[in-house]
């Protein structure tokens, strides 16, 4: 072989051509080079290639949490197209964010330098699990506190890291509290992109007033195994003339409303006049258990807990077709978050002997119970009664599947009146 077709192998080989023309290319950049460890900044990715390229694989991000904002929107210049991502640092030093690859082309790697902020033991941030094993399906409370010595109005540019809202592992639910909004002792605070209702509660250790802001959220397993919740994290900012703590705070630091808009989110907080503090909660691990799969009922839906179940209709009296109103009320001895009443067309009892619409009202929501609405219409007039509704679940505290059912409900159909038609 002569020099030139070696020559002509090795450029077949190069990566410039193996991934297209010449004219491709993905070019990273990042908001900031330089970031505190448990910052959010955003990663763009401008991607010249000459159809839209996949998504890549974010599992190689291994220093940084990594969120998908924008994927492959089209620019104004032609077969062009951009990727925003949003990153945290998981830990400090000098971190590399690798190439990433969108097929046809990789991005080039970015260096980050992450840096810890300063601790203090005035700033703690825990977590608690109400229970430490459960079912696959069965509800578990997480509650997140934060407890800081610091006056609320000397802290800014709150930063809440809380990955478990987007662990799809869980099902993530709020508890229901219709009246937390107007409570004077609750405060708004920016979680994960959201905005979560949090209690705000005083109490003096010593000759140090502490204050808390503290917050729950239902957990629900969807498989079993054992689960290592990732760590929550929170980055906020405070004035450095409150570094002594003061026994006696004005009552101003107690009146926050509970919006986005006050000091409390305040994020011009740079300079000599602020230090910025991170807290980290404890790792916490959950037992989860799989469902038995002896004796499983056909009608269960994966409801696990200990329900109740009642029914009312009306009217009663009616002829064939007319429509009867159920009235089916589910209720829990723990959260009602997790009742989940499944569609009449799927009990068995009601089948060929009531016209049973797809359609039905969205439940409402009362204490520990959900009401469910829905008619159905008799198709004969031999039907006595409104057959038994029936709700099977698993119950934890026995270990077994049960099955509840409401009373039947004697009614009284009618045939329909005849029709005169006249000429």
């Amino acid at each position: 072989m002569n020099i030139w077709k070696i020559l002509l192998f090795a450029i077949l080989l190069s990566p410039s051509i193996t991934h297209g023309s010449t004219n491709q290319y993905a070019q990273a950049t990042t908001s900031q080079t330089k970031v505190f460890l448990g910052q959010v900044f955003h990663l763009d990715v401008t991607i010249k290639s000459d159809k839209k390229p996949r998504p890549p694989i974010l599992s190689g991000l291994l220093d940084f949490n990594s969120t998908v904002l924008v994927e492959g929107r089209p620019t104004s210049v032609n077969n062009t197209w951009h990727y925003r991502f949003a990153l945290r640092p998981t830990r400090e030093g000098t971190l590399t964010i690798p190439p990433l690859d969108f097929g046809s082309v990789s991005s080039n790697p970015v260096i980050i330098e992450a840096e810890k902020p300063e601790e203090s033991a005035r700033m703690t941030l825990t977590q608690e699990l109400s229970a430490q094993s459960v079912f696959a399906g069965e509800p578990v409370v997480l509650t997140t506190t934060w407890d800081t010595t610091y006056q609320l109005v000397s802290i800014k540019a709150v930063d809440f890291n809380f990955p478990i809202l987007n662990d799809k592992r869980f099902q993530v639910l709020e508890l229901y509290d219709p009246d937390k909004e107007s409570r004077k002792q609750t405060t708004g605070i920016p979680v994960q992109g959201t905005r979560i209702l949090a209690d705000r509660k005083s109490y003096q250790k010593g000759e140090v007033q502490h204050q808390t802001l503290s917050f729950k959220k239902i957990l629900i397993p969807e498989k079993s195994g054992s689960i290592e919740l990732e760590k929550a994290t929170l980055l906020c900012a405070a004035e450095r003339k409150d570094d002594v703590p003061n026994s006696k705070w004005k009552r101003t630091t107690f009146q926050y409303p509970a919006y986005f808009d006050n000091t409390f989110f305040d994020h011009n907080a740079d300079g000599e006049n602020w230090k910025r503090i991170y807290a980290e909660a404890p790792a916490l691990k959950l037992e989860v258990k799989p469902l038995p799969r002896e004796n499983r009922p056909d009608t269960f839906n994966g409801m696990v807990g200990n329900f109740s179940l009642s029914v009312n209709a009306e009217p009663t009296n009616l002829r064939i077709g007319d429509p009867i109103t159920l009235t089916i009320t589910v209720s829990s001895d723990t959260f009602m978050e997790n009742i989940l009443f499944p569609p009449l067309r799927h009990q068995p009892l009601l089948i060929n002997q009531f016209e049973i619409p797809s359609d039905r009202a969205l439940p409402q929501r009362k204490e520990k119970s959900k009401i469910y609405t829905q008619t159905i219409r008799p198709l004969s007039a031999e039907l006595k009664e409104i057959p038994p509704i029936q709700l099977s679940f698993f119950n934890p505290a026995s270990n077994a599947y049960v099955t509840v059912q409401s009373k039947p409900i004697p009614i009284q159909v009618t045939p329909p009146e005849d029709i005169s038609v006249f000429g």
